[in-house]
Formats: structure tokens, C-alpha cells, sequence
């Protein structure tokens, strides 16, 4: 016991020693420092990232950025004076980010962010490498710019590679061009605003406003989507993907009180899009779905669906929508999904009364067992 405690003491005696020396040495630990565009230590976010020690937090005042940011092994808070006083235009550099490189106008890898109280102007991507990140009451605006089309081969505005955990709350995301196309291979790589894999996803009371393309693709991990709220998109959510690998995790989405609204009816039949799709698993409770010309909650049944191919192959057009909208027969995962008190508009799922109701079963619901509507 005296051994143990004399170890004790000395592990104490070391621990202020250190703290002294570093004091001593004017290093400190959990500081803050600010950014403005004249008269502060600082006038550029990135060359105060630079300067960050772990635990910092950097403050930015109000005014107009335009810069390229990376943040690399730190624990750090960027936050803005608020989403209506700081903008910031972000400029995609091609970066790496382990074996990937791509254009991004800020990469975080390896850290752990949090992002608050900022509008970020343009549609360059914010690209989180195996990192923990917060967004906290921040504005995207696209600006009617697309974001699947200006670098190709990226399509994400917020794309989250690995990490244990991203929280996005109390955001705006409005006015992007998704720039779709009739094509099935967009679904396997997860081309939306969002493209979420990692461990675990938390988006509550975030808004999504004339998106004309994929808001949220959930393509690995965990995700938990409560109280949001999407306005005129295209399609709202996508849970997994077709052709997936068995060795990448599946996707498993809980989606709670949310209200998807699309784009209306439309006599455009390629941009006919969807409220949920599913190709992994899902619990979709207490939603209100509406407004979308092509069905409120898609699940992938490989069986089903190629009975009603089989039904459809005469109409080539409908058969050619089929593969784009939702991918070939061959690909597709059997989904599960348990639907709970939704409120679906029965202005919701033409194209599946259309395609799958009035042709298998005109008598019954098509969806499933809790989702109502369809008929």
C-alpha cells in the first residue's frame, strides 16, 4: 500500500511539473483565438487552424470568407458568429485524404469539428475523413448550383467517410441543383446533398428546401433522422444501395416525425422521384409523406419486383425507368422495413399505384403494413 501510494504521489508531482514547465514555456491548452477581416490576431480561418493546439476553439466575426480550409489531427471549434453575419465561400482544392484524393473545398481528417454559426456559399464539397463532427445551426445555400456535376465523380456537398459519430442539427440546406440523371449507377455510389457512412448519423430539426436531386443518402452504419423537415425535393432519403458488397455493413435508418414533401406532380417523367428508398432496413414511424409523383416509402423486394418487370417488359419506357429509378432486379437486397403511423398524402405514389398497385394487387395496399395510402 505505502509502495503504491509513493507511485501515486510521484505520477502527481510529475503531472504538475509538467503543467509548470509548460506554463513556464507559454504553452497552453483549450484557448480560443478570433478571426475577423481587419483588426484581429487573425484574418484568415485556415492560417488560425494552423496555429491551433488540440481543444481550441477559434471564434470567426462577422463578414464574407472565400477560402480553401483543411483541418488534420486536431480537436477543434470553428464557430461563427451566426448564420446570418459570417458566409463563407469555400475553394475546392483536388486534396488527399488516406489512399482518396478528390476536390473539396474543406477536408477535416482525423479530428474531431465542430462547425457552428456559419452560411457556406457554393456547392464545393466539405469532405469528413474518419472524423467526428458536429454541424450546429449552419446555412448551405447552392445557389441553384449542382453538386454531382461540377466535379464528377464526387456528388456530395457533405460527404462523411468513417468516423464513430456526425450530428447535424438545426441546419439549412436549400436551392441545389442535383443535376440527376437517368442513371442506376448513381444509386450505388450514394450521389446526394448527404452521403453518410459511418458509424453512426444524428440529423434532428435540419430543413432541406428545393433540392433537385437526393437529399440524404444513408449508405453504411447507423442513422437516426428525427423532426426534419424536406420541402420540395426530388427524393428525400435513400437507406443502403443496389449492389452492395457483402462486406460493406448494411444500412439501418430510423426516420421519426419528419415531413417529406417532393416536388408536386410533374408532367416531366424523368424527374419523377421518391420520399424514402429502401434497399437495406428502416423504421419509418409518425412521418408525413407528400407531394412525391413516384412512390412515398420504395422497398427493395427482389422477388416482387421482377414479377412486375416480367408484367411491364411491353412498356419500354416504364421497364427503362425501372432500372434507372430504382436499379436492375439482380442487384437489389431484400429490405425490411416496419412502418409505423405515417400520414402518406394520397397525392403521394402515383407511380406506384400505377406500376405495383393496379397491376398485382388493385384490391390492396401496397405498402407496407402501417404506411397507409397506396391503394
Amino acid at each position: 500500500m505505502k509502495k503504491a501510494m509513493l507511485l501515486r504521489l510521484r505520477q502527481i508531482t510529475e503531472g504538475l511539473g509538467l503543467m509548470l514547465l509548460l506554463g513556464l514555456a507559454g504553452v497552453s491548452w483549450g484557448q480560443s483565438s478570433t478571426v475577423c477581416p481587419q483588426g484581429c490576431p487573425y484574418s484568415s480561418i485556415q492560417e488560425a487552424i494552423n496555429d491551433a493546439l488540440p481543444g481550441d476553439t477559434i471564434t470567426v466575426g462577422p463578414g464574407a470568407y472565400k477560402e480553401h480550409l483543411e483541418i488534420r489531427e486536431k480537436d477543434l471549434q470553428l464557430i461563427g458568429a451566426g448564420a446570418g453575419q459570417v458566409t463563407l465561400e469555400l475553394v475546392a482544392e483536388f486534396v488527399r485524404g488516406g489512399e482518396k484524393s478528390r476536390a473539396a473545398g474543406l477536408l477535416v481528417a482525423h479530428s474531431v469539428v465542430t462547425l457552428k454559426g456559419f452560411t457556406f456559399k457554393g456547392s464545393s464539397s466539405l469532405w469528413f475523413k474518419n472524423a467526428d463532427v458536429q454541424l450546429r445551426e449552419n446555412v448551405f445555400r447552392g445557389e441553384g448550383r449542382g453538386y454531382s456535376s461540377l466535379y464528377p465523380g464526387i456528388g456530395c456537398v457533405v460527404c462523411i467517410e468513417g468516423g464513430l459519430e456526425f450530428v447535424a442539427e438545426d441546419n439549412r440546406w436549400e436551392d441545389y441543383d442535383g443535376s440527376w440523371t437517368v442513371d442506376a449507377s448513381l444509386l450505388k455510389e450514394g450521389y446526394a446533398l448527404l452521403r453518410l457512412q459511418t458509424d453512426l448519423s444524428v440529423l434532428r430539426r435540419n430543413s432541406f428546401t428545393r433540392l433537385k436531386g437526393l437529399a440524404i443518402a444513408v449508405m453504411t452504419g447507423q442513422a437516426i433522422l428525427e423532426d426534419n423537415r424536406f420541402e420540395r425535393v426530388w427524393r428525400a432519403v435513400q437507406v443502403g444501395r443496389p449492389g452492395r458488397d457483402p462486406q460493406i455493413p448494411e444500412a439501418f435508418a430510423q426516420l421519426r416525425r419528419n415531413r417529406l414533401q417532393g416536388e408536386g406532380t410533374s408532367s416531366d417523367v424523368i424527374r419523377m422521384g421518391d420520399g424514402v428508398l429502401i434497399y437495406d432496413e428502416a423504421i419509418v414511424e409518425g412521418n408525413s409523406i407528400s407531394e412525391f409523383p413516384g412512390c412515398a416509402v420504395w422497398q427493395s423486394q427482389p422477388d416482387f419486383e421482377r414479377q412486375i418487370r416480367q408484367i411491364i417488359v411491353t412498356d419500354v419506357l416504364k421497364h427503362f425507368l425501372m432500372v434507372a429509378l430504382y436499379g436492375d432486379v439482380r442487384e437489389l437486397p431484400q429490405a425490411s422495413v416496419l412502418g409505423k403511423e405515417n400520414s402518406i398524402s394520397t397525392s403521394c405514389g402515383s407511380w406506384c399505384r400505377q406500376t405495383y398497385a393496379q397491376v398485382l394487387c388493385p384490391e390492396r395496399r401496397f405498402y407496407p403494413a402501417g404506411f397507409g395510402g397506396g391503394r
